[in-house]
């Protein structure tokens, strides 16, 4: 019954041929083609953006597409398009550029942003808010070839922007991935198969092994593996008890009603703000928070109406523990932890002891 699907690609990414980008065009085609057959109303998007080398990855060295480039692939697609049915929804070619500028960029590009600010540039990230032509005077005012960031093949050698930051990848690493993905060789998945040394593990207190495929003898038994970390399992202090109806079990819980002020800069954090806050303390303090149940769980913290921006206030909000914990703790250890102009004004009150 489904009458609109969409697909999204990407275009620019090393090794790219003519046919790859054709290609596009024949599966979108290929697909409507079927879809008319269940749905004479059909219709499919194709979602193209061009691709923006990233720092930190394998292709931190490979040079991007320019704009003439990514327009003429574009038009290349546009071209082989001949339904009303089939949708081409490309990203802006020119937003693209500007990322492809700061993603690879250093120092030096502060100016840039600067003047093109004082140009009148706001809220560029929206197609309908881009005002390129002010971004290209303000990189030619401030001397800055956009070319050198975006269009040239970095060397192996080449002291990179960000080669100060220590991410625990080592960048011989990233090269052996970059040469191993112009070869199109199999890489192994490190989770299940060889360790390619990345560098992020040490295979003593870190080991991204999550999974193992299992292992059999010459008399085909399972094999028992012996393993180098141990996983503790939290359990909780209180045994849970059943929910009527079959649903599972889960925590009773202690509910404890917070009384709170918000004052100074603080009284200027949105309310999404306020509450971030507040989760962020709580962890901190190595509070036994109970969590929600479900796909997403959430620490159960339970707040009342948003309050104005910018007023300070004097309110409360519920927080549901997993275990008793005095009052008078609950209200040191909180905060010692919020930031300044947030405060409990008084030991919390339990409300729901199980």
């Amino acid at each position: 019954g489904w009458r609109l699907m969409k697909f999204y690609f990407m275009i620019g990414l090393p090794t790219e041929t003519d046919e790859d980008v054709s290609a596009i065009a024949q599966l979108g085609q290929k697909v409507l083609t079927e879809g008319l057959r269940q749905n004479r109303k059909a219709e499919i998007n194709l979602g193209v953006s061009a691709f923006v080398p990233k720092p930190f990855t394998p292709f931190q060295w490979e040079p991007q597409n320019s704009l003439a480039e990514t327009h003429q692939k574009l038009n290349r697609l546009r071209s082989q398009i001949r339904t009303r049915r089939l949708h081409l929804k490309p990203h802006k070619p020119e937003t693209t550029y500007l990322e492809g500028i700061f993603a690879r960029g250093d120092r030096p590009l502060a100016k840039l942003i600067v003047r093109a600010w004082e140009k009148g540039c706001r809220f560029d990230e929206w197609d309908e808010g881009l005002k390129f032509h002010l971004w290209r005077e303000a990189w030619e005012e401030c001397g800055i070839d956009p070319h050198f960031y975006v269009e040239r093949r970095r060397g192996r050698e080449e002291r990179l922007p960000w080669d100060h930051l220590f991410i625990d990848m080592k960048k011989e690493w990233l090269w052996e991935e970059y040469e191993a993905s112009v070869q199109a060789a199999f890489v192994d998945d490190c989770s299940t198969g060889k360790c390619s040394v990345c560098g992020v593990c040490d295979y003593k207190e870190v080991r991204n092994r999550a999974y193992e495929l299992p292992r059999y003898d010459a008399a085909g038994k399972l094999e028992k593996r012996k393993t180098t970390t141990e996983v503790r399992a939290y359990i909780p202090p209180v045994p849970p008890v059943s929910l009527r109806g079959g649903q599972g079990e889960i925590h009773p819980g202690f509910s404890y009603q917070c009384t709170y002020t918000k004052s100074g800069p603080a009284s200027l954090l949105s309310h999404l703000e306020f509450v971030d806050h507040i989760r962020r303390a709580a962890a901190r303090a190595e509070l036994p928070v109970k969590f929600s149940q479900g796909f997403h769980p959430q620490p159960r913290i339970s707040f009342g109406n948003a309050s104005p921006v910018g007023c300070e206030v004097s309110d409360s909000f519920t927080i549901h523990l997993l275990r008793s914990v005095k009052p008078e703790d609950l209200y040191q250890h909180f905060n010692q932890t919020l930031p300044d102009g947030i405060r409990l004004l008084a030991p919390p009150v339990l409300i729901s002891p199980p």
